[in-house]
């Protein structure tokens, strides 16, 4: 994935999701700064970015057409919207930055 115009590896991160596998299938390729920034706070990107489980792969994306975003009103990105705020009243976690 790209986060701030860095490309990630997320393949070990898919099943120590929070919101589950899904979400973290369904972006693969794709930039997720703006998801991510939607669910969590900048000290949980930089506990998550660039740790073992998630490593930096690039440094720099050179064509961001390469990676296309998704915009706050795709349905992907309602749909996301919806399964975390499920899980978070389903697990009784009043605030999303306790999961980081």
């Amino acid at each position: 994935v790209v986060y701030e115009n860095k490309v990630y590896d997320v393949e070990n991160f898919t099943d120590v999701h929070p919101g589950g596998s899904f979400v973290v299938e369904n972006v693969v390729g794709r930039d997720v700064t703006h998801v991510f920034n939607s669910y969590h706070h900048r000290e949980g990107a930089s506990k998550i970015f660039g740790s073992k489980k998630v490593p930096l792969l690039k440094s720099k994306v050179k064509d961001k057409e390469d990676h296309p975003t998704y915009k706050s009103e795709s349905e992907f990105y309602t749909t996301i919207k919806t399964r975390v705020r499920k899980h978070l009243k389903d697990n009784k976690i009043k605030n999303h930055r306790e999961l980081t």
